[in-house]
C-alpha cells in the first residue's frame, strides 16, 4: 500500500477518537476522462483501480 493510502487508513481511527461518528475515506478515480492527457494508458487507470478495490 502506498504512503499516501497507509496515511488515509490511519487518520479515520485517529479522528473517530476525537469524532465518535468516524470518518470513512471514498477514492473515486475518473482517469479514464483524462488519462491520455497526462499520458497514463487505459491499462494502468485499470490496474490502479483493481489495488484499490482489494483494499480492506
Amino acid at each position: 500500500m502506498s504512503v499516501s493510502l497507509t496515511f488515509l487508513n490511519a487518520l479515520c481511527p485517529e479522528m473517530e477518537r476525537i469524532y465518535p461518528p468516524g470518518a470513512r475515506v471514498t477514492i473515486c478515480s475518473d482517469g479514464h476522462v483524462f488519462g491520455d492527457l497526462i499520458g497514463v494508458p487505459d491499462e494502468h487507470i485499470d490496474a490502479y483501480a483493481d489495488e484499490l478495490r482489494i483494499l480492506p
